[in-house]
């Protein structure tokens, strides 16, 4: 896919007092990005509530930390040790579309409307 495929945000969460400090993410490894596996209770479902059209979803790639990109371990370990967290996420939209348009055409229009750009 070319990089009209993807769109890329950014999102701020920090990390408070002893409950507050999961991140809430089930993840997979992929040589440069972590892959969204789940999001569960902690940080990101919080910001996902308050921020809906930035929500963090399923199958988005987290790409960088803080600004900084890099290997998957390098990326756990910034997520681990930082108290303020800048995330950038990276999501196929293309992939989304397609597979609703194969099924239901006009669903795929008002997903594509749906769209919201920070």
């Amino acid at each position: 896919p070319s990089s009209a495929d993807f769109l890329e945000f950014s999102i701020s969460v920090e990390k408070g007092s002893e409950e507050l400090r999961k991140v809430g993410l089930e993840i997979s490894r992929a040589p440069t990005f972590l892959k969204v596996k789940k999001v569960g209770p902690g940080l990101i479902e919080d910001h996902n509530k308050r921020n809906p059209h930035e929500a963090v979803l399923e199958n988005d790639a987290i790409v960088a930390v803080n600004g900084q990109s890099g290997r998957y371990d390098a990326l756990l370990n910034l997520i681990s040790r930082e108290t303020k967290l800048e995330l950038t996420i990276r999501r196929a939209v293309y992939s989304q579309t397609a597979a609703i348009t194969e099924f239901e055409p006009n669903v795929a229009e008002e997903v594509k409307g749906q769209q919201c750009e920070p």
